[in-house]
């Protein structure tokens, strides 16, 4: 459910005159909380989690009608952590230095997954602001978990990408093909759809990284009633060694059973990552089943590789509310250690975990 700018109009008047303006305001998001639990051959974890399958959120939208055929919108949208009520923090400046936090959850609420002002018409849209890179869209687009939770890709969860592989911030993009003021990665128009973005680190010109977390981001795809695939492109300068992620994806839909995969390849100064993803979902009914399988290796010394197989279950109760379990199995060799759900484990050494929670959207 979600709360039109009719249910809103007496206190956005009180606030603010002007938005009153607005011909469509909108608060939604999503509470998604979970029992996760991570083993390693180390140290195991358990804990309440967040975001299995559902990114947990708060969000503002609005899109006004400016006549002409052209629209203008915004979009401000939070992570939350409910198991603690905690914001998370954003990054400035695209750069390790913009996201350092004194304490985890201690700079309040930020709209860290997303800020943005945007203009459309018929020619596509300018959007400015936070907001995710092309380049990163075929990760969750072309996984069956969406990228989330306990079961979600390893050619990100390993990444060496750093911190535009998600989001760029001072960014201006340019959207064709795309629902106007959309979460672009799920609302591709059918055929063409194009997206590409330049951002900045903003770093003072004399300064010896002056260059760093300036970049720029393209994705270009094709959508069809029964399958999509793109191809997608980013660099991010950094004065320890440019940041670079290439990727292309595709899903073909049978109807019950929908395939997906990716492909990709990143760089980071010396170092050459490549992985893949396979997967499927299957629903029927209030049903769904999800499973995948992915994989990321570094030419770093050794070739530290992590493969990871991963299994669900949703189970919906209604259009807005679901619980679900999740599993996976990650083996590590070359010197990797990666661990699920905060659990350590030793080098060349499996991990397990597991996710069962509820979802709600709203």
């Amino acid at each position: 459910m979600k709360l039109s700018h009719f249910a809103l109009a007496t206190a956005a008047c009180i606030a603010a005159g002007n938005a009153c303006a607005q011909s469509n305001v909108t608060i939604g998001g999503i509470v998604d909380i979970n029992l996760a639990h991570g083993s390693g051959s180390i140290a195991n974890k358990s804990f309440v989690g967040s975001s299995g399958i559902g990114a947990s959120q708060l969000r503002f939208t609005g899109v006004e009608d400016l006549g002409g055929q052209l629209r203008a919108g915004f979009w401000l949208d939070s992570m939350l952590q409910p198991d603690s009520g905690a914001g998370t923090p954003t990054n400035t400046n695209n750069q390790a230095s913009g996201g350092a936090a004194a304490l985890a959850g201690s700079q309040g609420l930020t709209f860290n997954r997303r800020s943005t002002l945007s203009l459309g018409g018929p020619l596509g849209e300018l959007r400015l602001g936070r907001d995710y890179t092309p380049s990163y869209w075929n990760l969750p687009v072309y996984d069956p978990f969406g990228n989330l939770g306990v079961g979600s890709t390893h050619t990100l969860n390993g990444a060496i990408t750093g911190a535009t592989g998600v989001r760029a911030s001072n960014a201006i993009a340019y959207y064709y093909g795309h629902a106007f003021n959309a979460f672009a990665t799920g609302q591709s128009l059918q055929g063409l759809n194009v997206g590409a973005m330049a951002y900045a680190g903003e770093n003072a010109s004399n300064a010896a990284d002056a260059g760093s977390g300036n970049g720029a981001s393209v994705r270009v795809g094709w959508t069809a009633p029964a399958w999509s695939v793109a191809a997608a492109t980013g660099r991010t300068r950094n004065v320890a060694g440019d940041l670079r992620q290439t990727n292309l994806g595709g899903a073909y839909d049978f109807g019950v059973v929908r395939v997906m995969g990716h492909l990709v390849r990143d760089r980071n100064g010396a170092v050459t990552a490549k992985g893949y993803l396979l997967g499927l979902t299957a629903a029927v009914g209030i049903h769904q089943w999800r499973a995948s399988v992915s994989a990321y290796e570094t030419d770093a010394p050794g070739r530290p590789k992590a493969t990871k197989l991963a299994v669900g279950y949703v189970h919906n109760l209604s259009k807005r509310t679901a619980v679900y379990a999740t599993g996976a199995v990650i083996d590590n060799e070359g010197g990797a250690a990666f661990g699920l759900n905060q659990a350590v484990t030793a080098p060349n050494a499996r991990s397990r975990g597991f996710d069962l929670g509820v979802r709600h959207s709203f």
